[in-house]
């Protein structure tokens, strides 16, 4: 059993959320398949019984703190050492009857000279909160939760759509080509023919992954650290596939990034830089800011038939644009 209340507590409230995860698993399983797992049952009885345990003892210290309040307030209620030693008079009276009130008074002055309480009056403790002393008894204050790192922005994949697999392989038909040669025509005349072209592509399934290493003993009695472990780790894979998402160079174990795919196309913008050509339609232009090139590459996805539906971008170039005057 733990010796300290944080200690306690720490503990109470780790067997509660644990109870709970138990509790809600139970219920899953009661759901799915009408009866509860050994196991979970198990463990939900005894998650339970030391909750009970731990709740017991915590009331059990609890009522031995209140115990010495009590006590404490008794002896604070008591007549203070040395009042005996002045007759019992207060401060009060020891400054209406001191030699520097009497003498203001025979010399008509408006302030009274210096007067310090007798030390007799207030003895000096002996026991303090210095190391030496009683300091050691006085123990911190643990918080049960963990200052973690701040929390990422929101990620590319927020902007995809996302479908799980089975397989190690992905097959995909991509439409490479579109000939457009849709005209009028008169009646009997023949029609024009367009074309559509596909091609059949294939990307392979990556793996993103990494460990830490933990004893089981820190596991089981610290289960704060459980969680904050489960959040932080999950985190850097998230982060990880947003890169991967941007910039992945497709050769394996990595995938293939939006920016680097060979078959996207771009628009290339240089400040104050005319001649630096988009493509055969977009051109930037002299004094283009950086919201401009943003606008410009969403108007080659226009002529290209398609809908810009997300705009990923640096931090840097996003303050630059929420700082633009004029």
């Amino acid at each position: 059993m733990a010796e300290t209340m944080t200690e306690l507590f720490t503990a109470f409230t780790g067997f509660r959320e644990e109870l709970k995860a138990s509790l809600d698993k139970q219920a899953k399983e009661l759901k799915a398949n009408g009866e509860s797992s050994e196991k979970t049952g198990k463990r939900v009885e005894e998650v339970g019984e030391k909750l009970v345990e731990v709740k017991a003892e915590l009331d059990r210290r609890a009522a031995e703190i209140q115990a010495r309040i009590d006590e404490v307030e008794k002896l604070a209620a008591r007549p203070r050492m040395g009042v005996a030693a002045h007759n019992g008079k207060s401060i009060g009276q020891q400054f209406a009857e001191s030699d520097q009130i009497k003498a203001m008074r025979a010399s008509a002055a408006t302030e009274s000279g210096a007067f310090s309480v007798n030390g007799s009056f207030f003895p000096r403790a002996a026991i303090t909160s210095d190391a030496g002393s009683a300091g050691t008894l006085v123990e911190p204050q643990r918080l049960p939760d963990v200052v973690t790192a701040p929390r990422s922005r929101p990620l590319l994949r927020d902007l995809l759509q996302v479908s799980p697999t089975t397989s190690g392989t992905i097959e995909f038909i991509e439409q490479t080509g579109f000939t457009n040669n849709a005209a009028p025509v008169a009646e009997g005349a023949v029609k024009p023919e367009s074309n559509l072209t596909f091609a059949k592509r294939t990307a392979p399934v990556e793996v993103i992954a990494h460990w830490a290493e933990i004893t089981r003993q820190i596991i089981a009695d610290a289960p704060r650290l459980q969680a904050t472990l489960d959040g932080e780790m999950r985190a850097g894979l998230e982060l990880k596939e947003d890169e991967q998402f941007i910039r992945g160079s497709g050769s394996s174990p990595n995938l293939q990034g939006i920016a680097t795919h060979p078959r996207v196309q771009k628009y290339f913008w240089a400040t104050g830089n005319n001649a630096v050509l988009a493509n055969a339609t977009i051109k930037a232009k002299t004094g283009d800011t950086k919201l401009d090139a943003i606008r410009r590459a969403m108007l080659t996805v226009t002529v290209a038939k398609y809908f810009a539906t997300g705009l990923v971008l640096n931090p840097i170039d996003f303050a630059d644009i929420e700082l633009l005057k004029g």
